[in-house]
């Protein structure tokens, strides 16, 4: 029977997923959990050394010998003090040592507590990786216990060989013993470029499996790199999913932002991947669902740096390398016959279903006309919030190149970061953006490079127009502080800075303004302010969203994908 602490069952069964049997034991209570779990089982080699200095030592001896990691277990306290000469031995001579040290919770420390010392960071100086589990009290704990100890035991043979530390902080059941079985437990693989047995069992998985690809934020792809996307998923049965950040437009890919949001309900089945493969950049929201999947998939992700991210909770490998160089090794290892390309065209149906309503005047309207009248070549730079979920629902021209602040999701700074884009590009560039966003970050304005090349789009609805969209908020109280209410308005400040100011205040204002801001044919910068209602905002959104929600799901396979929203 093993310990009933869970953090210790994951310890324990990531040990034996990982092969490091050989385990040198110092005497001791808080460890007790561990101790008798593993010396019941078989599967270890447990040594008996009192003294965790010699303790350590020996099992430097143990691993010069064996050529394999060795793990040391201590109780809490200053047990683990006792282990910092053989670490650093074993740090500057590369030997794969596993320090697992248990603790107290915490929140123990400094407050005049027994065998409380700040044990987690002892070790930090001379260990490659350096954690410590939480104690498990729902799935958040357990997932994240998880991909700490994957982290750890990777570790230990990633970029050169060296020690690593476990700190296992536990409290209660010390001494019950009354789970029967190991859990279940993902081991994360990490998948090196010149790994080519790694690399070919991998491929083998992918020739048997539905295939979705995330294909997030990245720059305009070159032509090589749409080559390459097209022939993996002629190869493969994949996928790309991609949003208007991506900056793909080849075949293979599909902008699949709105199934994603409005037939949630239907992404089921068929529909949910054998394995998902994330690359990229952030993606726009298109990932909610397979979050409520995870379990029923295997996720990989392709990182540059190789490190253990795992946003759909349920990682099983990571591959350092770009990704180019993982479609390209990929095809390496590709069946010489072409896929029958189903799980695209079940793809394909699901878009196909997607309609939108003739919007009325409103944020999402001014948004349809800007995109249907962007010039082709153009820039364009969307803002955060609603003004990058927005464009989502339309077409753009493969020609336009589309950036945005995705990387941390913030509303600061996009105005700034066009308006260094636009200084160093030739053709017309377009911001589009909402008034919280604007008037946080209009000092942006405030320099002599704003050049006649420069197009913004202010939405502005007097709020942070998304809090009212929220049907959990109370909307007497929403506007004070959450969404904040304001009735403020940009003309001014663009007017004095040289911009040719246009105003809209229904439909028929913003048509005739928006011939003239999207024009090539200007001596300054243009700044269209489009003035909007919130209720009517929320309005239209939700019609869009529940008309497309309610649809029926068809069974039957449409032929090849069609444009995914048209006017």
């Amino acid at each position: 029977m093993y310990t009933d602490i869970e953090n210790y069952q994951i310890v324990i069964a990531l040990l034996k997923e990982y092969g490091i049997q050989n385990l040198v034991i110092s005497a001791g209570n808080r460890h007790t959990p561990f101790v008798r779990s593993v010396e019941r089982d078989s599967f270890f080699k447990c040594y008996s050394i009192v003294d965790e200095r010699s303790a350590g030592f020996f099992a430097i001896g143990l691993i010069q010998e064996l050529g394999e990691p060795v793990a040391i277990s201590c109780t809490s306290g200053t047990s683990v003090s006792n282990y910092v000469s053989a670490v650093s031995e074993a740090f500057y001579n590369n030997l794969p040592l596993v320090v697992i040290s248990s603790d107290r919770n915490q929140y123990y420390l400094n407050q005049q507590e027994e065998q409380m010392v700040p044990q987690h960071k002892t070790l930090e100086s001379v260990c490659k990786k350096s954690v410590t589990l939480p104690i498990i009290k729902d799935e958040n704990d357990s997932w994240h216990c998880v991909n700490l100890v994957n982290e750890a035991l990777l570790a230990l043979n990633y970029r050169g060989r060296g020690p690593v530390h476990i700190n296992v902080p536990v409290e209660k059941k010390l001494f019950d013993f009354n789970t029967a079985k190991l859990p279940e437990v993902r081991k994360i693989d990490r998948v090196l470029v010149g790994d080519e047995a790694e690399w070919a069992k991998k491929a083998e998985q992918l020739k048997r499996a539905r295939i979705l690809i995330t294909y997030g934020q990245n720059a305009p792809a070159s032509a090589e790199q749409q080559s390459l996307v097209e022939a993996f998923a002629k190869k493969y049965n994949a996928v790309f999913m991609t949003d208007h950040l991506s900056n793909l437009h080849c075949d293979g890919a599909v902008n699949a932002y709105n199934a994603s949001r409005v037939r949630y309900s239907k992404l089921t089945g068929e529909l949910v991947p054998d394995i998902l493969i994330c690359m990229g950049g952030n993606a726009v929201e298109i990932r909610g669902w397979l979050v409520n999947c995870a379990g029923k998939y295997e996720f990989w992700n392709v990182l540059e740096t190789g490190n253990i991210s795992d946003p759909f909770r349920c990682l099983t490998a990571v591959f350092e390398c770009e990704p180019h160089t993982f479609l390209e090794k990929m095809l390496e290892y590709a069946p010489e016959k072409e896929n029958d390309r189903k799980y695209y065209r079940q793809w394909s149906e699901v878009v196909d279903e997607i309609t939108l309503p003739n919007f009325e005047y409103s944020d999402i309207y001014a948004v349809r006309e800007l995109l249907s009248g962007l010039p082709k070549g153009a820039l364009l730079h969307l803002a955060n919030s609603n003004s990058v979920r927005f464009p989502q629902h339309f077409l753009i021209d493969p020609s336009v190149k589309v950036y945005c602040n995705r990387g941390a999701n913030g509303i600061d700074g996009s105005m700034s970061t066009f308006i260094g884009q636009s200084c160093v590009h030739d053709g017309l560039c377009f911001l589009l953006i909402g008034d919280l966003s604007f008037f946080y970050d209009m000092n942006a304005l405030w320099n002599k490079y704003v050049r006649k090349n420069v197009r913004i789009l202010l939405n502005n609805n007097s709020c942070g127009e998304i809090f009212y969209m929220n049907k959990l908020q109370d909307k007497k109280l929403v506007g004070l502080h959450t969404a904040a209410d304001h009735e403020t308005s940009a003309q001014a400040w663009v007017e004095s800075r040289g911009f040719k100011y246009l105003r809209a205040e229904n439909k028929e204002q913003f048509d005739r303004a928006l011939k003239e801001f999207v024009s090539e044919d200007s001596d300054g910068p243009i700044f269209l302010e489009v003035m909007t209602d919130k209720k009517k905002n929320s309005e239209e959104m939700e019609r869009f969203m529940s008309a497309n929600t309610a649809k029926s799901f068809k069974s039957s396979v449409k032929g090849a994908i069609k444009n995914m929203i048209g006017r």
